[in-house]
């Protein structure tokens, strides 16, 4: 029963973390609501809005809203690598060294091919160690929850006796 508690908390806080505000995904589900929406079939990419207690917001790509369940909605990959640039390219604007990489390389220091990556060696050096991080980061965001997970359900296997 524990584990299964653990592998379920550790499943929705790893959605969770995919569905952030502004995120690009697929969904696909028949809406079932009191809308004019209800009954059809709701499927294509779209932006999420927000996501609250296991649903997600958002409107697809041709304006229509849509609210659902987080097991209907797919992350896009794509746009995660992409918001991890965004992230990173202001990030390294805001380092003090930034200004010797631009005077050494021009202003064209962030170029970005979906082939090569970066085309200047200090640049890609420095992505490859925030990707690093950023997993690092996810990973210690996991083993948090699922050590939240387990002290939640040892609290409730002791039936409540606050460790007494």
């Amino acid at each position: 029963m524990n584990q299964a508690h653990a592998q379920a908390y550790e499943q929705n806080n790893t959605e969770s973390q995919h569905c952030l505000q502004d995120s690009r995904v697929n969904v696909d589900f028949i809406s079932d609501s009191r809308t004019e929406f209800s009954g059809k079939h709701i499927k294509g990419i779209g932006t999420v809005d927000r996501h609250e207690d296991g649903y997600v917001y958002g409107r697809l790509e041709q304006g229509t809203p849509f609210m659902c369940p987080e097991a209907h909605v797919q992350p896009i990959q794509y746009d995660h690598m992409k918001q991890m640039r965004i992230a990173f390219e202001s990030w390294l604007k805001g380092q003090a060294l930034f200004s010797i990489l631009v005077y050494q390389y021009g202003p064209d220091v962030l170029i970005y091919d979906d082939i090569d990556g970066y085309k200047i060696l200090a640049v890609a050096l420095a992505f490859e160690v925030w990707k690093e991080l950023d997993k690092s980061k996810q990973a210690n965001w996991t083993l948090q929850g699922l050590a939240l997970a387990h002290a939640a359900s040892s609290t409730q296997t002791r039936g409540g006796d606050n460790g007494q």
